[in-house]
C-alpha cells in the first residue's frame, strides 16, 4: 500500500503515475474494487465543510494530488507527496493503459454528451478501447429521489461487466444520502454526520 499524507484533514496520497497504473492491473485481475478519488484545493476546502465528502475522501483507496497548492503544502509539512496526478494526466493515462491491457471502461458523469464525445475520441485514439457504456445523469444541485434511488445507479454499475468505473464527482455538490448508500455499499465509504 502507498502512503499517504494528512492535508487539512484528507489524506493524500503519495504515489507515482506508474506505480498507480500497476496497482489498477492488480485491483483489475483480482476482481478487487478501489476508489479514487482527484483532489484538487477546492475539494479539500469543500470537505473540511462536509463531513460526508471528507469521509469519502479519506476512505478512498487511493486520494490523488490534483494541486500545486497541495504538493507545495506537503512538502512544507515535511511529507512530500511523490507525484501531483490530476485527473487531465490520470483520464488520458487510463485510456491508454485499458487499451493496452484490454481491460473496459464504464464512463459514468459529467455533463450531458460529454461522456460520449469522450467515448468517441478515445475510440478514434485506441481502435481497440472496450467502452462498455455511458451514463451521463442530469445535472442538478440536488438529486430528485428518482435519480438518486439505489436501483437507477445500480442497474447502470450492475448492468455492464466492466473493470474500470470513472465518476466525476464535485466535492461541493451536495451528497444525497442515497447516493451515499450507493457508495457504501460498493466502496466502503462510511457516512458521517455533518457536524
Amino acid at each position: 500500500m502507498h502512503p499517504k499524507h494528512n492535508i487539512l484533514g484528507i489524506q493524500i496520497s503519495s504515489i507515482s503515475m506508474s506505480n498507480l497504473l500497476d496497482d489498477f492491473a492488480g485491483l483489475i485481475r483480482s476482481s478487487s474494487k478501489a476508489s479514487v478519488c482527484i483532489t484538487p484545493v477546492n475539494s479539500i476546502l469543500a470537505a473540511r465543510k462536509n463531513a460526508q465528502v471528507l469521509a469519502i475522501y479519506n476512505n478512498a483507496n487511493y486520494t490523488l494530488c490534483d494541486g500545486v497548492p497541495v504538493l507545495w503544502a506537503s512538502r512544507f509539512l515535511g511529507t512530500p507527496i511523490e507525484q501531483r496526478i490530476t485527473g487531465l494526466d490520470l483520464l488520458p493515462a487510463l485510456l491508454e493503459f485499458c487499451a493496452t491491457n484490454n481491460f473496459s471502461l464504464f464512463f459514468l458523469g459529467a455533463s450531458p454528451g460529454v461522456g460520449d464525445a469522450l467515448k468517441a475520441k478515445a475510440e478514434q485514439l485506441y481502435p481497440s478501447i472496450n467502452i462498455k457504456g455511458v451514463y451521463c445523469p442530469p445535472f442538478a444541485a440536488k438529486f430528485e429521489k428518482e435519480e438518486n434511488d439505489k436501483k437507477i445507479v445500480m442497474k447502470y454499475i450492475k448492468q455492464y461487466d466492466n473493470e474500470t468505473i470513472r465518476q466525476a464527482l464535485d466535492g461541493q455538490l451536495e451528497i444525497s444520502p442515497t447516493l451515499l448508500e450507493v457508495l457504501n455499499s460498493h466502496y466502503n465509504v462510511k457516512k458521517i454526520d455533518n457536524q
